[in-house]
């Protein structure tokens, strides 16, 4: 292509041409918005919605049925003289993006149709300016991009909005270019033009610019071209999916004498239950088991997940009930899997499935069969009680908690303060750390402080604690102390610093080396309650006294 044909080519806007006609529209993310200017070039993308009767006539003219003035609520007069209000104040479309402008006194800025938003419970995340839409796992994405001057919507969520709605979307588009491209070397059949086929029509041209003007011509691009709308049928919005058809995996129940597995569906209407239903199926409270590890996935997201009690839960969206009492296994009903989970956990919980062994905790067997309260027998989940009956019963005697709240920051380590769920080294680390942070860290050291004798040389942290049980006739605590100082010193030599020769001593000395980590970490938790269970009873002793 010689330099004078590449030019032309330019002028002509061959290249936006061909992209409007073979691209525009078919993108994942769908450019709804857009305003750029420079010396040469003008670019604008708008977009309108037009019901799906318009259509035909929309299709007659490049004229644009929305512009960045209009939408907004208002009086329309008919040809007739007659005067009406109109929520969008003009005729059969709407925008998909308004331009929000205060005449100079704030700055003007674009919003995205309110309908669009609530139809998908869009939610605004300023940090990105993006707009988020959450699935029943709790799982985010993006369907909304604000770009500097550019607005970017995913496509299938547009139509999906406009399948309901009735509607297409009109992508809009006008086009300016200044170039120094003599007009004679433009054959006069090429000057002007217009295409137009099912979807889209635009216009195009060059001409002279006026003697004022520092270039030569001037071309224009200008049009529109509709985005369809899925079938109703294939919206995947309720009630129109095209498949409702749930999907119910199936768990390994049993175990032949061979070895193979038994599995059976999760769906609870083909399983037995107390009323007669499916004699020869598996009941709704048979137990599935699965490794432990299924839980790390919710631990490592604790701003949508919360481990809990013998329940796990994702925000207000849905919660499972559970046995996690055990230190290498999780126990869930076949039924409540089918009930409770979303399809797409069920296929994630179906990858940590394994072959059933030992039984129900005690924990879960009294709550669930006998209906009597029963404490947790996990060593986490009874520490994390124990940890907050004293922090009640001593704010009750004191008028302060022994243990500060955590901040918004810090407060995921409470709730991810856990049973290792294997025995790595990192997983252990990572837990030493959690339990130094809310049982040492978390200590209230300044009311702590404000409740002992003045002392010469005033301690701190643990031993500052100590003065203060000691005043305070606790009884018997120099080996709850004593566990404190190791935690710690574990955190500090093993943990917060590279392991060097006094981690090593610490090793040998509490015989760490001899057991597994995860029992390690089990018995620092089983300590640990002991001692806050102490502190409570004392408590209770002396406000008897």
């Amino acid at each position: 292509m010689t330099e004078e044909s590449r030019e032309l080519s330019h002028a002509l806007f061959a290249q936006e041409r061909e992209y409007i006609k073979d691209r525009l529209g078919d993108e994942t993310w769908i450019k709804v918005y857009h305003y750029s200017q420079n010396v040469q070039d003008t670019k604008f993308f708008y977009s309108g919605l037009i019901p799906n009767e318009c259509v035909p006539e929309a299709l007659q003219t490049t004229n644009w049925e929305v512009d960045i003035s209009s939408g907004f609520p208002g009086c329309v007069r008919f040809g007739n003289g007659t005067v009406e209000y109109s929520r969008f104040g003009i005729a059969d479309a709407e925008p998909l993006v308004f331009i929000r402008d205060y005449v100079g006194f704030r700055e003007s800025h674009p919003e995205i149709s309110e309908e669009f938003r609530f139809f998908h419970n869009l939610y605004h995340e300023p940090r990105k300016n993006e707009f988020l839409k959450f699935d029943e796992s709790g799982e985010e994405e993006t369907i909304i991009r604000f770009q500097n001057e550019t607005i970017l919507i995913r496509l299938k969520q547009i139509r999906q909005f406009i399948a309901i709605k009735n509607a297409h979307l009109a992508l809009l588009f006008d086009y300016i270019r200044y170039s120094n491209l003599d007009i004679s070397t433009v054959p006069e059949d090429q000057r002007r033009g217009e295409y137009n086929d099912e979807q889209t029509i635009y216009q195009f041209g060059v001409t002279e610019t006026s003697s004022y003007s520092n270039y030569s011509t001037v071309s224009y691009l200008h049009g529109k071209k509709l985005l369809l709308p899925y079938p109703k049928s294939k919206s995947g919005v309720w009630p129109y999916s095209e498949d409702e058809t749930e999907i119910y995996e199936e768990f390994q129940i049993g175990e032949t004498p061979d070895g193979d597995p038994i599995t059976f569906t999760c769906n609870g209407n083909k399983l037995a239950n107390n009323f007669g239903a499916n004699p020869d199926a598996p009941h709704y409270l048979t137990p599935v088991y699965f490794k432990r590890d299924v839980l790390q996935k919710y631990y490592n997201d604790p701003e949508r997940f919360s481990v809990e009690d013998s329940y796990l839960r994702c925000g207000v969206s849905w919660g499972l009930r559970m046995d996690n009492n055990h230190e290498n296994v999780v126990i869930v009903y076949l039924g409540d899997l089918g009930r409770d989970l979303p399809a797409k956990e069920r296929a994630y919980w179906k990858v940590f499935n394994i072959t059933p062994k030992g039984s129900l905790s005690t924990t879960k067997y009294m709550r669930d069969f006998l209906g009597v309260p029963f404490d947790p027998q996990g060593k986490d989940l009874n520490f994390k009680q124990r940890y907050k009956q004293l922090n009640q019963k001593w704010k009750a005697k004191y008028g302060w908690s022994l243990f500060r709240e955590l901040s918004s920051e810090d407060s995921h380590f409470f709730q991810n303060l856990r049973v290792p769920l294997n025995n790595s080294q990192s997983e252990f680390d990572l837990q030493i750390l959690t339990l130094a942070k809310v049982l040492i860290d978390a200590l209230n050291e300044n009311e702590i402080g404000k409740n002992i004798s003045s002392i010469p040389d005033p301690p701190r942290g643990i031993a500052k604690f100590a003065v203060f049980l000691e005043e305070k006739n606790f009884v018997d605590c120099q080996e709850g102390l004593a566990l404190l100082r190791d935690i710690q010193n574990i955190r500090s030599s093993g943990v917060a610093h590279l392991k060097g020769s006094n981690y090593s001593k610490l090793v040998k000395r509490l015989q760490l080396s001899e057991k597994e980590l995860q029992r390690v970490f089990c018995d620092l938790l089983e300590q640990s309650a002991k001692f806050l269970e102490k502190l409570s009873s004392d408590i209770e002793q002396q406000s008897t006294v």
